[in-house]
């Protein structure tokens, strides 16, 4: 009867031992520190923070996120190596911020007039396998890129109207490096490296006479309107932004748990494609109704965009294994569009 007893809490003490590993991973908590690129008060920091609430139920409070404003730990240039230090867990930002470490970030980050819209140049993630790419590219770095989050086209806020790219010559205009800021050179205009925050400064005191701007309800937040009168829909710029992790904190995830976030993010981008339609229909008319001139170039305009962007993409080519292989990825899904590319 000894015996019996003896082993019956032996193979009791057994299964506990096998089972407290799986407790302890069902008890695990991933917290993440994420920062964005914009302040907290922009709408689409506001919606990202309620993902991450709706995550953490989801997920029965597996995942934890903190989202940050723009610039709240570091610079929003340095998200990733902050991400490889620890500091930060993530960013919700954009390839665009880290062209200087090599230009395949920039030959991702800002497509300018490859594509026709947003929309279209988003599939090449899907379907053109940008998002291996994206991956190969950002994992040389430390991080993870779970998923791009769709951003609208962008306009070009201006005190000066503005009908072809030829009358970007002489101009004084605030502009990110990167593409951006080569065509702008490129079209005769003087580039001027400022933050977002003293854009409407420098517009106002005739520093710059316009900015490289984002989409039209955005712009209208930063108080643009007020100082530069015209609005101009040149497709100079559609750049592209991303939730990105550590891959310490990515591989910490089980399958299950990695899973779950890639499609919440997924879901998150059409949701704010979504929110940006509505916010910028408004936005429309609200900057009407103060007097704004919304200006669309030609698509001729369109096309010397293109070709200088052609030119900025073989420069690039040049310069780095990882940015010939974005271009070549692009080209050829261009291509599949239909969409005309340079001869091979």
């Amino acid at each position: 009867m000894k015996t019996n007893v003896t082993r019956r809490r032996t193979i009791a003490l057994a299964a506990a031992a096998l089972a407290a590993p799986a407790v302890a991973r069902a008890q695990t908590k991933h917290r993440w520190r994420i920062q964005g690129f914009v302040p907290m008060n922009f709408p689409v920091m506001g919606e990202f923070a309620k993902w991450g609430e709706a995550l953490a139920r989801k997920t029965n409070g597996a995942i934890e996120i903190e989202a940050l404003p723009i610039g709240a730990v570091v610079p929003v240039t340095d998200t990733l190596d902050a991400m490889r230090s620890g500091v930060l867990t993530g960013h919700f930002s954009g390839a665009p911020y880290f062209a200087g470490k090599d230009p395949a970030f920039a030959v991702m980050g800002d497509t300018l007039a490859a594509y026709e819209d947003a929309a279209q140049r988003n599939r090449w993630f899907d379907e053109g396998g940008g998002l291996a790419l994206a991956r190969k590219l950002y994992g040389r770095f430390g991080a993870y890129f779970i998923a791009n989050i769709y951003t609208p086209e962008e306009w070009l806020p201006s005190k000066r109207p503005l009908t072809k790219l030829e009358d970007l010559k002489g101009m004084k205009i605030r502009a990110p490096q990167g593409t951006v800021s080569e065509l702008f050179r490129r079209a005769g205009a003087g580039v001027v490296v400022l933050p977002t925050p003293e854009v409407f400064n420098a517009l106002e005191s005739g520093v710059i006479d316009a900015t490289d701007g984002a989409w039209i309800a955005f712009n209208d937040t930063l108080g643009l309107h007020k100082v530069a009168k015209y609005e101009i829909y040149a497709r100079h710029s559609m750049g592209t932004t991303d939730v990105s992790v550590s891959q310490r904190a990515w591989g910490a995830l089980g399958a299950d748990l990695q899973q779950t976030v890639e499609a919440e993010l997924r879901a998150f981008s059409k949701h704010v494609q979504e929110m940006y339609a509505k916010e910028d229909a408004e936005a429309v008319k609200r900057v009407q109704a103060q007097g704004v001139q919304l200006i669309r170039w030609e698509a001729a305009e369109y096309d010397k965009i293109r070709e200088h962007l052609f030119a900025m993409w073989r420069d690039m080519s040049a310069q780095s294994p990882a940015a010939k292989e974005m271009v070549d990825s692009h080209l050829a899904f261009m291509r599949k569009l239909g969409i005309k590319t340079p001869s091979a």
